[in-house]
């Protein structure tokens, strides 16, 4: 049967900020409660535009796939968390993926692990670099592809 593609994230720049002394990865929340109960099969396409500072990095940024528990009944204990792994959401195995270092543009396929529930939450972690203070720039843009 014939996949259904849906965008994810639209063309979005992402600067991440660290001072000379920052210890503690950034992560920010790029899409939340993405529906996949009706799919048996789904893969992130993932594209790094043009205009990304990636060689600039000393460690890839990551995208990480959670579980995403989120319920009606307790609305504010998803996408309002000031930390992404709070509350409902769940990292799954393999679901951390590092985010391609070469010159942009660039394209990954990225295939979610099976059976991770009807709910995804999809987030982007950035560790500061060791050289100082830097500014690094990412322009991503991201589509799913879901099989009944």
């Amino acid at each position: 049967m014939a996949g259904t593609v849906q965008r994810i994230l639209s063309r979005r720049k992402l600067d991440f900020g660290f001072g000379a002394n920052d210890a503690t990865a950034t992560e920010i929340q790029l899409a939340t409660q993405i529906d996949i109960s009706r799919f048996r099969e789904v893969v992130l396409y993932v594209r790094t535009h043009a205009l990304s500072t990636l060689g600039t990095w000393n460690t890839a940024p990551s995208l990480v796939i959670y579980a995403d528990g989120s319920t009606e009944e307790d609305p504010t204990a998803g996408a309002a968390q000031t930390q992404v792994s709070a509350a409902f959401l769940t990292a799954l195995a393999g679901g951390t993926v590092p985010l391609t270092l070469t010159a942009a543009p660039s394209f990954q396929v990225i295939a979610v692990p099976p059976s991770p529930g009807s709910l995804l939450t999809i987030a982007i972690k950035m560790a500061p670099s060791t050289a100082g203070s830097t500014i690094y720039t990412a322009w991503l843009s991201i589509d799913m592809s879901g099989k009944e």
